[in-house]
């Protein structure tokens, strides 16, 4: 059989499939328009056209990520079925990795309509099964057994605990919401480190309270934090190296245990005695029964940003927040400027979230 020739691009096709690649990440984009472009996109083959020219539906389900989406479960059984009718080639494993959920949740959402998980490696060398009369060719023979025969993968294992740690954040953050008073499950503060210099030059040239009011560390303990802490939260916390030790301290003051941490990689040196220091870490801590991220959601533990004015934190850690807990409500103490939006603030400098005109 003759090689299938590829679909000969389009700006529509294009402009659809960088959405989905790219638009998932921008406010407002929903999981239901990015499902709808999907759709349009399987219809009379469009996808082929688009990236480097894909040959193999399989190929292109794989190049999109849609698990940033908090999915409703109605809308994903609905476009799994749509892609079993659309592209019967796709397989119920590639649906769930695209979707951000385990292979058992496919196999359950498009039941009798879809094909087989499991057949014998002859019929498909043959050219029956999943190909079907309208599948690309690409998908058949060894490469096309092994899919179809594979266990279940580290990749299912992974997306499965997501989809289960997706619910319980839910949840949680449903829950939270409706406490009385105002609670919240994601705190982050900035403290107003005091730093002793050991001569008074180091503290003319580079004291914080240059810049901003600063507070002992026992004012800084005694600071009714966990007044606004859920039973169940995480606390993220600001340390500059030094602090390391008086940050510690804080938390456990606030009712939080240490659990793990971040380092901001900055991209220019400051002052330090035993080093230039060029980082600043971000402590995290837990109280009750808050969920780590699921497996393949975790960032990295170090990130680059640049340092902007004096104290200010790069708005990238807060989206990380966001993205592990993206339902719960959040409070930033010591926040400088207006809030984030979705986000309440607090401190000295702290200012109301800007509204949209």
């Amino acid at each position: 059989m003759g090689r299938i020739r590829k679909r000969e691009s389009d700006p529509r096709s294009l402009e659809a499939y960088g959405a989905l690649r790219e638009g998932v990440f921008i406010a407002g984009f929903s999981f239901e328009r990015a499902c709808s472009k999907l759709e349009w996109l399987l219809e009379q083959d469009r996808w082929r056209g688009v990236g480097d020219g894909f040959d193999d539906v399989n190929k292109f389900i794989s190049s999109i990520k849609l698990d940033s989406f908090r999915t409703v479960a109605e809308q994903r059984k609905r476009i799994a079925l749509r892609i079993k009718q659309l592209q019967p080639a796709v397989s119920n494993r590639q649906i769930a990795k695209t979707l951000g959920v385990g292979r058992r949740t496919i196999d359950r959402d498009t039941g009798p309509n879809g094909p087989p998980v499991h057949q014998k490696a002859s019929k498909i060398n043959a050219g029956e099964g999943l190909a079907g009369p309208n599948g690309p060719s690409s998908f058949s023979g060894a490469a096309a057994a092994k899919a179809v025969e594979a266990k279940e993968t580290k990749e299912e294992r992974h997306a499965e605990k997501l989809e289960a740690r997706v619910q319980r954040e839910a949840a949680l953050g449903a829950k939270q919401l409706a406490l009385p008073d105002k609670k919240y499950g994601v705190i982050v503060a900035d403290p107003e480190w005091r730093f002793e210099f050991y001569s008074p030059r180091g503290s003319l040239n580079s004291s914080a309270d240059n810049h901003y009011e600063t507070s002992a560390l026992d004012v800084i303990k005694a600071r009714d934090v966990p007044s606004i802490a859920a039973d169940d939260c995480v606390l993220f916390l600001w340390a500059t190296v030094p602090m390391l030790p008086h940050a510690l301290e804080v938390m456990a003051a606030w009712g939080f245990l240490y659990v793990s941490n971040f380092a901001w990689a900055k991209d220019k040196a400051g002052t330090g005695y035993w080093n230039r220091n060029q980082h600043e870490l971000l402590l995290v801590g837990r109280k009750g029964d808050i969920p780590a991220p699921a497996p393949g959601m975790q960032w990295p533990s170090v990130i680059e940003a640049p340092v902007t004015e004096h104290s200010a934190k790069p708005e990238k850690f807060l989206e990380l927040i966001e993205a592990y807990f993206p339902t719960l409500p959040k409070i930033e103490l010591n926040r400088r400027g207006p809030a984030r939006a979705g986000w309440d603030a607090w401190g000295n400098e702290a200012e109301p979230a800007e509204v949209a005109a």
